[in-house]
Protein backbone atom coordinates (compact mmCIF):
# COMPACT_ATOMS: atom_id res chain seq x y z
CA UNK A 1 0.00 0.00 0.00
CA UNK A 2 2.92 1.98 -0.81
CA UNK A 3 1.53 3.62 -4.28
CA UNK A 4 0.16 3.34 -7.53
CA UNK A 5 2.84 2.87 -9.66
CA UNK A 6 3.05 0.72 -13.60
CA UNK A 7 5.91 -1.09 -12.11
CA UNK A 8 3.19 -2.11 -9.49
CA UNK A 9 1.09 -4.55 -12.70
CA UNK A 10 -2.56 -2.62 -12.22
CA UNK A 11 -3.46 -3.45 -15.48
CA UNK A 12 -2.68 -6.78 -15.04
CA UNK A 13 -4.83 -6.30 -11.88
CA UNK A 14 -7.75 -4.52 -13.15
CA UNK A 15 -8.15 -7.45 -16.06
CA UNK A 16 -7.95 -10.06 -13.57
CA UNK A 17 -10.67 -8.37 -10.66
CA UNK A 18 -12.93 -8.76 -13.99
CA UNK A 19 -12.88 -12.33 -13.86
CA UNK A 20 -13.04 -12.30 -10.10
CA UNK A 21 -16.56 -10.59 -9.94
CA UNK A 22 -18.34 -12.58 -12.51
CA UNK A 23 -17.79 -15.41 -10.34
CA UNK A 24 -18.66 -13.36 -7.54
CA UNK A 25 -20.27 -10.32 -7.99
CA UNK A 26 -20.21 -8.72 -4.08
CA UNK A 27 -16.42 -7.97 -4.11
CA UNK A 28 -14.95 -5.27 -4.08
CA UNK A 29 -11.53 -3.74 -4.81
CA UNK A 30 -9.24 -1.49 -3.03
CA UNK A 31 -6.35 0.44 -4.32
CA UNK A 32 -4.22 2.26 -1.78
CA UNK A 33 -1.14 4.36 -2.50
CA UNK A 34 -0.07 7.89 -3.41
CA UNK A 35 -0.08 8.86 -6.69
CA UNK A 36 3.53 9.91 -7.48
CA UNK A 37 3.36 9.62 -11.07
CA UNK A 38 -0.39 10.43 -12.42
CA UNK A 39 -0.79 7.01 -13.23
CA UNK A 40 -3.98 6.31 -11.06
CA UNK A 41 -5.63 8.61 -13.50
CA UNK A 42 -4.67 6.08 -16.08
CA UNK A 43 -6.47 2.63 -13.62
CA UNK A 44 -9.38 5.06 -13.40
CA UNK A 45 -9.58 5.31 -17.15
CA UNK A 46 -9.37 1.41 -17.27
CA UNK A 47 -12.04 1.00 -14.43
CA UNK A 48 -14.30 3.19 -15.93
CA UNK A 49 -14.40 1.63 -19.47
CA UNK A 50 -14.88 -1.32 -17.89
CA UNK A 51 -17.88 -0.38 -15.87
CA UNK A 52 -16.95 -1.33 -12.30
CA UNK A 53 -16.59 2.40 -10.83
CA UNK A 54 -18.55 1.14 -8.02
CA UNK A 55 -16.60 -1.82 -7.59
CA UNK A 56 -13.28 -0.50 -7.14
CA UNK A 57 -11.78 2.27 -4.55
CA UNK A 58 -8.95 4.15 -4.45
CA UNK A 59 -7.86 5.67 -0.79
CA UNK A 60 -4.73 6.90 -1.17
CA UNK A 61 -1.95 6.36 1.60
CA UNK A 62 -3.19 4.45 4.42
CA UNK A 63 -0.59 4.25 7.12
CA UNK A 64 -0.23 3.02 10.68
CA UNK A 65 -3.00 1.02 12.50
CA UNK A 66 -5.68 1.85 9.83
CA UNK A 67 -2.85 -0.37 7.14
CA UNK A 68 -3.21 -2.99 9.54
CA UNK A 69 -6.77 -3.52 9.50
CA UNK A 70 -7.05 -3.37 6.10
CA UNK A 71 -4.21 -6.41 5.74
Amino acid sequence: MERIHPIKGLDILVNAFLHVIKQNPEIHLLLAGDDETGYESEVRKWVEANGIRDKVMFTGMIEGEAKKKFY
